[in-house]
């Protein structure tokens, strides 16, 4: 589709002018990056691709098409220019994602509308997004409640993952509900960008910060590190969980 962010493919290696929104979102996909330590990267679109086929055939894409798709992740070849508001992918034949990163930003910018008109209290969702404003009338907080993440409860026992949560974001994400078992093997529809290979370990990750742009890719990378990388990347964002 003639998109904003597919042009910049189409034009490539040509810089295009983009609106506000997306420039926005571009830069804080480059941070993410860096953030994750490539756990997150908008430019795997080819790696995605690749994996959608895969999970309609059942069989896994092909080395020789995962070594070809890797030629064109590679976040250093997206140029961002603030002062002309442009985006340029150097290399012809790569493609962007904002999957795991949208719905996270357009929820930041839902509820800052909602505020501007006088509507403290609200909730968005998206999906596993979500961000909060104000507290319902009476609650502390916005009730969040993770039924595929277990942790330990006084007693001894496990229980679903709940919280309040109110001006701030969450985001949850899995394999739950999306992958394909290929040979015996899981795969979720979550790929790790540094390899091309969709993850093969059962993980659910949540995260809370102050806003969706974060924890929406923050919880992506939950699923690709393991828990102590996974750690120290929230401890690189304050506030983050």
């Amino acid at each position: 589709p003639p998109s904003s962010l597919n042009r910049i493919a189409a034009k490539a290696p040509e810089p295009v002018v983009v609106s506000e929104e997306l420039f926005t979102a571009l830069r804080r996909g480059v941070e993410l990056h860096a953030i994750t330590d490539g756990a997150f990267d908008i430019t795997a679109k080819p790696f995605v691709q690749l994996w959608r086929t895969s999970r309609k055939l059942g069989e896994l894409p092909p080395k020789h098409r995962i070594a070809n798709a890797r030629r064109y992740v590679d976040i250093a070849s997206l140029k961002l220019d603030a002062t002309n508001r442009t985006a340029a992918l150097q290399k012809p034949g790569m493609w962007l994602d904002l999957g795991g990163l949208a719905k996270g930003l357009i929820g930041d910018e839902v509820v800052a509308l909602l505020l501007r008109r006088g509507i403290t209290r609200c909730r968005y969702r998206a999906g596993g997004d979500m961000v909060f404003g104000d507290a319902p009338p009476g609650a502390d907080g916005w009730r969040v409640v993770v039924p595929d993440l277990l942790v330990d409860v006084p007693g001894g026992e496990k229980a679903p993952l709940s919280f309040l949560a109110s001006n701030s974001a969450a985001s949850v994400s899995g394999d739950v509900y999306r992958y394909v078992e290929i040979n015996g093997a899981r795969y979720a529809h979550v790929i790790d960008p540094r390899t091309g290979v969709g993850v093969t370990e059962r993980r659910v990750a949540c995260v809370r910060a102050r806003h969706g742009v974060d924890t929406d890719p923050l919880a992506t990378a939950g699923l690709v590190l393991d828990e102590d990388r996974w750690r120290a990347t929230l401890a690189r964002l304050p506030g983050a969980e």
